[in-house]
């Protein structure tokens, strides 16, 4: 056994070091970009709601004043 130095691995896990390819990288910023395009269309979708539920809101107030009943 003289001569042979073999390095011990603590806590079972062995420090290899891992290489990450680039396609795998641009994979996953393919997916964050398209996420991120998911989420600016929703927001964009919700304004427009919120712009349309305010033109309600006052549309209903002069209904209501109207009606007398505001």
């Amino acid at each position: 056994m003289a001569g042979k130095a073999t390095p011990k691995v603590k806590n079972g896990v062995d420090k290899k070091e891992t290489a990450i390819s680039t396609t795998y990288i641009d994979d996953i910023l393919l997916r964050i970009e398209k996420a991120e395009n998911d989420i600016d269309g929703v927001l964009s979708a919700l304004d427009s709601t919120n712009e349309y539920l305010d033109e309600l809101g006052l549309r209903t107030k002069k209904v209501e004043s109207r009606l007398g009943l505001g």
